[in-house]
């Protein structure tokens, strides 16, 4: 013990005795000396990369320039049915600017009229530019084939293949299971080839036919309101079988229009509506009345006009599964 203890202050001794002059002990925790500055001047120098010209960027939507588009020229072609009836004896070849390939100069709509059942065609003095060609005829589908008149190519010759239109169909029933007949079904185009409307018959069904190829929105019942839509389809000849759709349980009113004398009033306009969106119209029949089916629940303000400036006002209630019945006076 006595040993151990002698050790200890002998390396204690040791280690804090002054090593005496000329004896440099380096500091442990002193900073490494920072590398002096180099000299701008000396550092060798790298020339940079030459800039590489750019191509200007090309416009996605005008393929063709000026010089390609600038002239006139012509399309021939034949006709091929494929709908099994021939080709018509009265048509019409309809050249329309093709919207996914701009020309530098717009082009307008062509329209050339054939009526002794031409299979072929020639037509001079079109403008070159981009066109989408299809026949015009009563109960032929629209099949557009997009054709390009360039210079080098003034001339094509095209091929032009005759379908039959098609037809959709549907069934419309209430949450009972019960068909809704007399209910108003519209097919809205999108493409702006005219809209369609029909009424479902006893069994709830609906028919569009001589329907064209394209896409459309399906309403069911009034379109400003509707019960069912608008619904987003695409239609392809030669049919499509829409899904079955399911509408709330409707009612219905049976209005009489009567003058002051209490008399029918035949071919009085009646016209309503419910505060939440709900809408009636009918004309009278010879004995003043007006039935209207198909109507949401709800409450009604209705509105008979008669003759010149007479016009009736009323209230009914609609309710679902049920026929309500009012009685309107029209006055002067």
């Amino acid at each position: 013990m006595l040993g151990l203890l002698l050790a200890s202050s002998l390396g204690i001794w040791l280690l804090s005795r002054d090593p005496g002059p000329g004896v440099d002990i380096p500091d442990p925790v002193a900073k490494a000396e920072e590398p002096a500055p180099h000299d701008p001047d000396t550092l060798p120098v790298v020339p940079s990369p030459p800039e590489t010209p750019r191509a200007p960027r090309a416009d996605p939507g005008r393929p063709q320039d000026s010089a390609r588009t600038d002239g006139i020229g012509s399309l021939r072609g034949v006709l091929l049915d494929r709908s099994g009836k021939g080709v018509p004896t009265r048509w019409t070849l309809v050249l329309s600017p093709n919207p996914a390939i701009r020309t530098p100069t717009p082009r307008s709509e062509l329209r050339v009229e054939f009526h002794a059942a031409e299979e072929r065609f020639h037509i001079p003095d079109v403008p070159l530019g981009a066109y989408e060609v299809w026949v015009d005829a009563p109960g032929l589908n629209r099949r557009a084939t997009p054709v390009l008149l360039v210079r080098g190519s003034e001339s094509p010759f095209i091929s032009l293949e005759l379908h039959a239109r098609g037809y959709l169909e549907g069934v419309v029933l209430d949450v009972n299971g019960a068909a809704v007949a007399e209910l108003q079904v519209s097919l809205i185009s999108v493409s702006g080839q005219g809209d369609l409307g029909v009424r479902t018959d006893g069994a709830g069904r609906y028919l569009f036919d001589d329907l064209i190829d394209g896409d459309y929105q399906l309403v069911i019942g009034a379109r400003h309101n509707p019960l069912v839509g608008p619904e987003d389809l695409s239609f392809q000849a030669p049919s499509l079988h829409y899904p079955l759709r399911r509408v709330p349980e409707l009612g219905s009113v049976l209005v009489h229009a009567i003058d002051k004398q209490r008399l029918p009033i035949a071919g009085a306009r009646v016209d309503g509506f419910a505060p939440d969106g709900g809408i009636l119209g009918g004309d009278c029949d010879a004995q003043g009345a007006c039935i209207v089916r198909n109507l949401v629940p709800g409450r009604y303000r209705l509105s008979v006009r008669g003759t010149g400036d007479a016009v009736g006002r009323g209230v009914c209630f609609v309710r679902a599964g049920e026929q309500a019945e009012i009685e309107v006076i029209v006055r002067d």
